[in-house]
């Protein structure tokens, strides 16, 4: 066991122990404020930033790590619909929610590579063109590229979705893309009640007619997207993409989800789903950005739990 693996052991021994099993755990019981204090104390980190050039555009990405020898963990982070990979500001705070994580995850030996999708931040292409089928292919794009990276090559990799993100992960995972462990943070697990919500239940119902109708690049409508997107929705069915990854999941959702609603009920299905596999499901009082309209206190119990997590692993 490594300095950082003796580290995390002693931080979560010295935790309120709580049960991961499939019940969902109150938010107190994740808190991990040992971890604040020692991020940015003694660990040198490095960033960098990266395009991995290909034939339908070049994706912009942002590797974080401890400066100093191999890792045995890399984290990629994949962001949620319209987002970024460093998705939004936490109020009161420097650095943006994923900007936050990566330095959480580095301070404790853990490199993190996170990434813009086709059409979204810095990466090419256009939002438009945005469907599922292509994120999962900028996700196999990805995970190739960080296993190029000096020092990643036999590191554990670990899949963290946010929102959308999450089913895209879930996706990509059932279409082959290799992974040891996945990280859900309010996934997306009801796609059509959540983009119901976000665009409305017209919107889903004359992208599927117009898909339907062989018009697949035809604009939707004020949704800036085309139905080829909103056929990948009608056919997506995340909570079963997820039955047969054999790795460990952590599903962490907001009880006060309004985006991704009915969060810890999807999340326990999923567990119920994947029977024997390891799964472990933790509910926190939050909505779907973990607070950060607020401040940064209910992202640092997400963050504990998730280091947590990856101290198992």
């Amino acid at each position: 066991m490594n300095a950082r693996r003796c580290l995390a052991r002693f931080l979560t021994f010295s935790m309120a122990l709580v049960a991961f099993s499939g019940n969902v755990a109150a938010a107190p019981a994740c808190a991990m404020p040992q971890v604040q204090r020692l991020q940015g104390q003694g660990v040198q980190m490095e960033e960098a930033e990266v395009r991995w050039q290909g034939a339908d555009g070049a994706l912009a990405a942002s590797l974080r790590r401890p400066a100093a020898g191999r890792a045995d963990q890399v984290v990629l982070m994949l962001h949620g619909y319209t987002g970024t990979r460093d998705e939004f500001p936490v109020r009161g705070r420097e650095g943006r929610f994923f900007e936050q994580v990566a330095e959480a995850l580095a301070a404790q030996g853990i490199a993190s590579v996170r990434f813009d999708f086709r059409g979204s931040g810095e990466s090419a292409g256009r939002w438009a063109d945005t469907t599922f089928d292509s994120q999962v292919a900028d996700l196999r794009r990805a995970v190739t590229e960080t296993r190029r990276m000096a020092g990643l090559d036999r590191a554990q990799l670990v899949l963290l979705g946010f929102s959308q993100g999450g089913l895209v992960a879930l996706r990509g995972l059932a279409d082959g893309v290799a992974a040891d462990a996945l990280v859900l943070w309010n996934p997306v697990l009801d796609p059509r009640a959540t983009y119901g919500g976000l665009l409305g239940a017209d919107a889903l119902a004359e992208g599927a007619r117009l898909a339907r109708a062989g018009q697949g690049r035809a604009m939707v409508g004020r949704t800036g997207l085309r139905a080829a997107f909103f056929a990948q929705l009608e056919a997506a069915r995340p909570v079963e993409d997820g039955a047969g990854f054999p790795g460990p999941v952590l599903v962490v959702s907001g009880r006060r989800d309004q985006v991704a609603g009915a969060g810890p009920k999807w999340a326990e299905t999923l567990r119920t789903r994947r029977g024997a596999r390891p799964t472990q499901v933790v509910t926190l009082e939050a909505d779907h950005g973990f607070g950060a309209r607020r401040g940064g206190e209910t992202i640092d119990d997400l963050i504990a739990c998730t280091l947590r997590f990856l101290d198992d692993i």
